[in-house]
């Protein structure tokens, strides 16, 4: 859902490389947290994780191919 949400809105907007990178934090850490501890994570809570992560991995996805792209054309001109 987070990649689809990415691809429809990307055309408007684009966060930087630091906020799509701080946006993948909390579904590393809830799993990280659950497979070093008794923890168990709840639907919400991976929903919501998971949301934001699909969108910052479609997010650096997109920012990378784009500066690949402004990088080659620049070599060309």
């Amino acid at each position: 859902m987070g990649i689809a949400v990415c691809l429809l809105t990307c055309f408007f907007y684009l966060p930087p490389v630091w906020l799509a990178a701080a946006a993948m934090v909390p579904m590393v850490t809830d799993g990280a947290v659950q497979l070093l501890t008794r923890y168990e994570s709840t639907n919400p809570r991976r929903v919501v994780t998971g949301f934001f992560f699909g969108y910052a991995l479609c997010a650096l996805f997109l920012l990378l191919n784009i500066s690949g792209f402004r990088f080659g054309y620049s070599l060309v001109m």
